[in-house]
């Protein structure tokens, strides 16, 4: 290797030395607890309590009863496929009636096979 290599490795060397003196232990940065560690799970808690007991507050136990029993009800009634534009094609209204034949229509008669004298 060449002076310059050897120069930087060391330059290199000591950059490392000088963080790893300033950097704290890891057992220290582990042992630290965070300020807001502590201060956030009693209002977390709270919060949760506040939101249940705004949800459950309204609804006396008669009408939770009324709900339960007409919502199923309710959105079956309405219920629609997401699927059902996928039925609907171009021309449907054509599938869905019988066609119509005036008079204009040459009449077709049926061909009896027994009144040919065909064999049996």
């Amino acid at each position: 290797m060449n002076d310059r290599e050897d120069t930087l490795r060391e330059l290199f060397h000591a950059l490392r030395a000088e963080d790893e003196a300033r950097a704290p232990s890891y057992q220290r940065v582990m042992s630290r607890r965070s300020p807001a560690r502590g201060r956030i799970w009693p209002l977390v808690y709270a919060a949760m309590v506040l939101l249940f007991v705004l949800w459950w507050q309204p609804y006396s136990p008669a009408e939770r009863r009324a709900a339960a029993v007409t919502r199923p009800a309710e959105s079956l009634s309405n219920w629609h496929a997401p699927t059902d534009f996928l039925l609907r094609t171009p021309g449907q209204d054509l599938l869905e009636q019988l066609p119509s034949f005036d008079s204009s229509t040459p009449a077709i008669r049926a061909i009896d096979q027994s009144a040919k004298g065909g064999s049996s």
